[in-house]
């Protein structure tokens, strides 16, 4: 991961794609890949939870991905 300051004075962050976002992403079963193409995939499980659970699942995944 690189953290870098850009010309407007914010930080801008990039992430390698196929080290860690994709792992992440397979081994989730977050999203999967058909004819080369990432597809998402329906995450049953968030289903029945609040709005507030959900985001505050998926901030807790970005922040272990990040």
């Amino acid at each position: 991961m690189i953290t870098k300051r850009a010309l407007n004075y914010t930080v801008e962050m990039n992430v390698p794609f196929t080290d860690k976002i994709e792992k992440f992403l397979f081994k989730n079963e977050i999203a999967v890949v058909r004819n080369g193409t990432l597809i998402p995939r329906q995450r049953k499980k968030l289903v029945n939870l609040t709005d507030l659970e959900v985001v505050t699942t998926y901030n807790a995944e970005l922040r272990g991905l990040c």
